[in-house]
This record gives C-alpha cells, sequence and structure tokens, in this order.
C-alpha cells in the first residue's frame, strides 16, 4: 500500500497497529524512494502492545491528543536495512535486530498463553529456554579499513532508548541519531546472564559486567553468524546468517 502512494496524490500516510505493522510501511516507502518519488510523512495511530516507536517519540495512545500531532514537530528517523544471505532477501526495520535467545524465546512462545496472559507467555518461554545451554551469537562489524569480532549470548541492535515497552536500554540514544546501538550480552553462563539482563534495565554497576555496548556508525556492515532464530520489531523473522546496515535515508514522522 506504501509503495502505491508513488502512483497517486497524497501528502500524509497513517499508520494504525503496533510495531510490526511500522516496517513494511517503511519498507514501501523506500521502493517509492527508487521510483523517483519523496516518501511521505508518517503519523502513527499506536494499537500495538509494546507500542515502542509510538513511546520514543511520545505518542499518546488516546486518538484526541493523537489528533494534536499535526501541529507538532516532525522528527526524522531512519531505520535499519536488513538483507538475509539465506533468502537473499532485504527488508527493513526499525528499531532492533534481536539475536539468539529473546528470538528463540519469540519463536517458542505459546499462541494461546500469548492470548490469555499476554506478555506473561513470553516469560515462560524464556524459563523454558534457560534450561538449555545458551547459544552464541557471532558478530562481526566492518567499517571502512577497521574490522572487529565480537560474540554474546544474546545481541540487541537498537536504533532507539527503549525495549520491550517501557524499558530503557540504550541510555541517550533516540531514533533521530545517527549511530546505532549495539548491545551485547557477553555472559555464557545462565546466572551471569540473568543478572546482565537485569543489569541492561537497572543502573546498578555490578549487574552490567558482562554488558557491553558499542555505538555503531551508518555506514558500518554489522554481520551477524551462526544459525539461530531472528526477531525484528517483536516479530520472527527467520534465521542467521543476516546482514544489518543503516538505511540510506530517514523517513519522516508527525509527533
Amino acid at each position: 500500500m506504501a509503495l502505491q502512494t508513488s502512483h497517486e496524490a497524497y501528502d500524509l500516510l497513517a499508520i494504525v497497529g503496533g510495531d510490526g505493522s511500522i516496517p513494511g510501511v517503511a519498507s514501501g516507502l523506500y521502493e517509492r524512494k527508487k521510483l523517483g518519488k519523496m516518501p511521505l510523512p508518517l503519523w502513527i495511530v499506536p494499537l500495538g502492545i509494546a507500542n515502542v516507536l509510538a513511546r520514543e517519540l511520545k505518542i499518546p495512545r488516546r486518538l484526541k491528543k493523537i489528533l494534536t500531532i499535526f501541529s507538532q514537530k516532525p522528527d526524522h528517523v531512519r531505520f535499519v536495512r536488513h538483507f538475509s544471505k539465506a533468502k537473499r532477501g532485504k527488508s527493513f526495520f526499525f528499531k532492533w535486530q534481536v539475536r539468539v535467545l529473546d528470538a528463540e524465546t519469540v519463536a517458542n512462545v505459546s499462541y494461546r498463553l500469548k492470548k490469555s496472559l499476554g506478555g506473561i507467555a513470553y516469560l515462560i518461554a524464556l524459563l523454558k529456554l534457560l534450561k538449555a545451554p545458551l547459544p552464541l551469537v557471532h558478530i562481526h562489524l566492518k567499517h571502512k579499513n577497521i574490522s572487529e569480532n565480537f560474540q554474546a549470548s544474546c545481541a540487541i541492535f537498537s536504533r532507539g532508548s527503549l525495549y520491550g515497552g517501557p524499558f530503557c536500554i540504550a541510555k541517550n540514544q533516540h531514533p533521530s541519531s545517527k549511530e546505532t546501538h549495539l548491545i551485547l550480552f557477553q555472559a555464557s553462563g545462565k546466572i551471569a546472564f540473568s543478572l546482565s539482563v537485569l543489569g541492561a534495565f537497572l543502573p546498578f554497576p555490578f549487574l552490567k559486567k558482562e554488558l557491553f555496548l558499542k555505538k555503531i556508525e551508518p555506514e558500518t556492515e554489522c554481520h551477524f553468524l551462526g544459525h539461530s532464530a531472528v526477531q525484528a520489531d517483536g516479530d520472527l523473522k527467520g534465521k542467521l546468517p543476516a546482514l544489518l546496515t543503516c538505511a540510506p535515508f530517514p523517513l519522516t514522522f508527525l509527533h
């Protein structure tokens, strides 16, 4: 639908839904740019569960308040471009690519429990996964002539500061920033990993010993190697390997 706007006269594109709806619209707008058309400004009506992007841009949940957004200053948000080497496909996501444990949790969550218990269903799936050995993901970063290699039990590639709703995982990061944050959970043991998860959200230094945060420049190629599940904006997106880069230009959101 977003791509079809290149053939008709529209001034604004409204997205009514959650975080998973926004990347699909973004992909269409980037395709629109290939046809020589400038992407339309986007207006979000948040109806999802977490609504992370809406929280980042401080978009209210009440429709009456949302209607006042037209008079506010627009913000320019740059998405993440994702290449799947396995499927030879390309798609765009807004805030993060999550590797390994979090993605495996989404892959194993019970739809029946999710429908009845909401977010608690994810916690149940996570506890079941912690019974098995923690998998590892290998990350290769390439920026100009500099290369770096990392490995972690879990990795989050984040365009914003929030995660899973109201939880801050990358302090001072904003969707309009040029840089992206890579958050690595480097603990291999289950107890240490659990402490790192708490450390990602709580301001206690002793919980952050195995937590590594790195700023990623826009031109950096981020290669994620392995065979683990991949999650993006709350939806399961297949398995590794994958390559992440910053999208070529930002999109405009009214907020």
